[in-house]
Order: C-alpha cells, then structure tokens, then sequence
C-alpha cells in the first residue's frame, strides 16, 4: 500500500514538473517573439524616419513604400489577424 502511495506522488509530481516546464517554454517563445517584432518595428520606423528626414524627392518612392511596410505590417502583427 504504501508502496502505491510513493509511485502516485511520484507521477502527480512529474507530471507537475512537466507541465510547468512547458508552461515556461510557451511563454519563453511568446516573449521572444513579441520582442523580435517589437525590435523590427522600431528598427523599420527609426530607418523610415531617417530615410525620410534626408531627402524627399529622391527617397520618395523609398519612403512610401517603407510607410507601407514598416507601419501597416507592424500594426497588422501586432493585431495578430491571420487574414490580413
């Protein structure tokens, strides 16, 4: 009986353990990936501010299509919308 006992907590134990280390790992992952998308956020609008700041008429194709894809994807990522 008591034998049943140990390999119970055992088990009940374990499993604790593992779920937390998967608790920890999810989390781990979503941290690094909002900080990577947050890093590429800031570097395309800090590049999009200083391509902006140069010179208009030369970066103005540049500078539009870096509005496009700096600030739009940054808003759509960050919105998490799969289908836009």
């Amino acid at each position: 009986m008591v034998v049943v006992v140990v390999v119970v907590v055992v088990v009940v134990v374990v499993v604790v353990v593992v779920i937390c280390i998967v608790v920890v790992v999810v989390v781990v992952v979503v941290v690094v990936v909002v900080v990577v998308v947050v890093v590429v956020v800031v570097v395309v609008d800090v590049h999009c501010s200083s391509s902006n700041g140069s010179s208009n008429r030369n970066e103005n194709s540049s500078s539009s299509s870096c509005t496009r894809s700096g600030s739009s994807i940054g808003i759509k990522r960050r919105s998490i919308q799969p289908w836009a």
